[in-house]
């Protein structure tokens, strides 16, 4: 009920939006300006609907008075038939009091503004025609009431109130279907888009030519620190180096050799060194020479194995330790050949060979080329990471400057702007 009566109080007719204006001109302007340059066109442009919103809004202005007065002679009005019981006269008064202080108190808070425009002004009707429809609503059981006694007095400032509804749904509807101000709109959202598009890839370009700078400068570092890495590597003192790499590599095949004598002496020994060691008093040591023979003589250092291989050797003889036929002869091969004296050349030659590589490795791994080279193949790599990391970030750059379009944004600019002032306008970088 309260929204009919309020929609039916409301209802008015529409005006269409004024003819477009402009003239076929060419231009070319700073990107930096285009702003500036932008707003005095909008403004001529807009000249025409800001004219009229002026007089829709002063129209508003000049009803205020007229409100006023209207509901002043809605509070000295006589009633037209005075035989009314003292309880209607109550409901009378209360009603007509509080339709007049409401309606009051909404004409005095109706400001127009000052500077008329189409933002203004589209402000001020949406929030008028707010204010409207709340008051009404509050009024509307009072105004019922009044019918019964001040009908010509009520009806009056409805419709003034309808008046002025009428007036701001026409500044609304103006300015929400004027092409001209949508096509301002989208012009005024891109400009400050397009100038923090340009600020981002003016800094993407600062970046990237801060990234390329330093991929150069790092490259030179590399080829510097090259060219340091093979002066020392055709020097003398490397020479020394390429000795000590040498004798590394004779050592290390002495040493291999050493080692796989050893083993070869024990390999058949392994398992049956495995099965006599159960229940002998010497089981741990035997343990120690079936899983290594080195590690064995290495804490072996009585030799005492000697004495178990000739148990071993006494056992398999006797045949108390059982091994197949076809192998024994090779078992007690292998026992005779490891005796005391052999065991002590076997090891000496494995620890001689040990010890000079670790002194070799000592002298090749502290040698001042070698500290030096090392020094330079490290800078080198630590070089190429960073050339690489950078690289990355080069293309990342890249591919961020490359994602945003702002020559597109510019392009919709200019051609809207045509569309707005008729103007062919170009904008430059």
């Amino acid at each position: 009920m309260v929204f009919k009566w309020i929609k039916s109080v409301l209802s008015g007719t529409k005006k269409t939006r004024p003819e477009d204006i402009g003239q076929v001109l060419k231009e070319e302007i700073s990107v930096k300006d285009i702003g500036e340059w932008f707003a005095s066109k909008e403004a001529q442009v807009m000249k025409s609907l800001n004219d009229e919103l002026r007089g829709f809004v002063a129209e508003i202005d000049e009803i205020k008075p007229v409100l006023r007065r209207q509901l002043t002679a809605l509070g000295n009005a006589k009633l037209q038939n005075e035989n009314i019981s003292v309880r209607e006269l109550q409901i009378m008064l209360g009603n007509r009091t509080a339709f007049i202080t409401r309606i009051q108190r909404f004409n005095e808070k109706l400001k127009v503004p000052e500077i008329v425009d189409h933002e203004t002004a589209l402000a001020f009707s949406e929030k008028t025609l707010s204010e409207i429809k709340e008051m009404l609503a509050s009024v509307e059981k009072s105004y019922h009431v009044l019918q019964f006694f001040y009908a010509n007095e009520a009806q009056k400032i409805i419709g003034t109130l309808k008046k002025i509804n009428s007036l701001c749904e026409k500044i609304k509807e103006m300015i929400d279907s004027d092409e001209r101000l949508q096509t301002a709109v989208f012009v005024k959202s891109l400009i400050p888009e397009i100038s923090k598009d340009l600020d981002i890839k003016l800094k993407l370009s600062s970046d990237l030519k801060n990234t390329t700078i330093s991929i150069s400068e790092l490259n030179q570092s590399k080829q510097q620190a090259e060219a340091d890495l093979k002066k020392l590597e055709q020097s003398q003192k490397f020479l020394e180096l390429s000795e000590l790499k040498s004798r590394l590599s004779e050592l290390e095949k002495q040493s291999v050799d050493a080692r796989e004598k050893i083993y070869d002496h024990f390999y058949l020994l392994n398992k049956p060194l495995n099965k006599f060691k159960v229940g002998n008093e010497n089981e741990l040591m035997i343990a120690k020479y079936v899983e290594d023979p080195i590690k064995g003589l290495e804490s072996d250092t009585d030799l005492k194995i000697c004495a178990v291989l000739e148990r071993l050797k006494l056992q398999i003889i006797s045949g108390s330790f059982e091994v197949k036929d076809r192998i024994k002869p090779k078992l007690l091969d292998a026992i005779n050949n490891l005796d005391r004296n052999k065991l002590i050349d076997l090891f000496s030659a494995h620890r001689r060979c040990v010890n000079e590589l670790e002194n070799t490795h000592k002298k090749y791994d502290g040698h001042p080329s070698k500290i030096e080279q090392n020094r330079q193949v490290c800078k080198i790599g630590y070089i190429d990471e960073q050339i690489k990391s950078l690289r990355v970030k080069a293309q990342q750059i890249t591919e961020k400057f490359d994602e945003i379009k702002v020559q597109e944004k510019i392009t919709k600019a200019e051609k809207a702007i045509e569309e707005l002032t008729g103007i062919t306008v170009t904008v430059k970088l």
